[in-house]
C-alpha cells in the first residue's frame, strides 16, 4: 500500500517560539530548510538563518556603541574639557558603581564617584570609558543645587550648566 506525503503543517499548527518567522520545511534529501515568514517561495538553510541573526547583533552592537558614544561625549566630554581630574584625598566618601543623571542621560550603576572638600569626583565605569568619558573633578563652587528638588537618595542641580541627579549621601558627605 502506496503511503501518502505528509503534508505540511501551518503555521498557526507549529509549536516553535519562531512561529510566523521562521517554518520548518522538510527539505528533500533530509536536509532542514526554513521558511522565512510563513512563505513558500523563500526558503533558507540553517546557515542563512545563522547569519542573518548574526547580522542582526552586530549591527544593534554597532548602534549600541554609536549611542553611547554620543551620550558619552554630551556629557562626560563637556565636563572633562571645563573641569579636568584632579587628585582625590584619602579622607574622601567614596562608592563605586552609582547612577548619575545627566538631562536624558542616565548612567545607572556606571559612575564611581567619591566626594571632598574640593569637589566631587567621577569617575566612569570601563564600559563608558571605551566610549570616551573621562575622569572629572567638578568644584562644589560649580554644582548648584536646585530648589525643592532633593529627596532622600537624590538631588538634582546644575553641574556647570548641565541639569544632573545625583545621590544625596555627596553632598551629606561634605556637608
Amino acid at each position: 500500500m502506496p503511503t501518502q506525503p505528509r503534508r505540511r503543517a501551518w503555521l498557526s499548527q507549529d509549536p516553535s517560539p519562531w512561529r510566523g518567522v521562521f517554518a520548518f520545511v522538510p527539505g528533500a534529501m533530509g536536509g532542514r530548510r526554513y521558511a522565512l515568514a510563513g512563505r513558500e517561495g523563500i526558503v533558507v538553510t540553517p546557515w542563512q538563518v545563522g547569519c542573518l541573526v548574526s547580522g542582526i547583533v552586530v549591527f544593534e552592537g554597532i548602534l549600541l556603541a554609536l549611542v553611547l558614544r554620543s551620550m558619552c561625549s554630551s556629557t562626560f566630554g563637556v565636563l572633562a574639557r571645563r573641569h579636568p581630574a584632579g587628585p582625590v584625598s584619602p579622607d574622601a566618601a567614596r562608592r563605586d558603581f552609582q547612577s548619575i543623571s545627566f538631562g536624558m542621560s542616565n548612567f545607572g550603576l556606571c559612575v564611581h564617584l567619591a566626594a571632598d572638600d574640593s569637589g566631587l569626583h567621577l569617575r566612569p565605569a570601563m564600559i563608558l570609558r571605551w566610549c570616551g568619558a573621562r575622569d572629572v573633578t567638578v568644584p562644589w563652587t560649580h554644582v548648584a543645587i536646585l530648589p525643592h528638588t532633593r529627596s532622600r537618595r537624590w538631588i538634582s542641580c546644575r553641574i556647570s550648566g548641565l541639569r544632573a541627579r545625583i545621590p544625596a549621601w555627596c553632598i551629606e558627605a561634605v556637608g
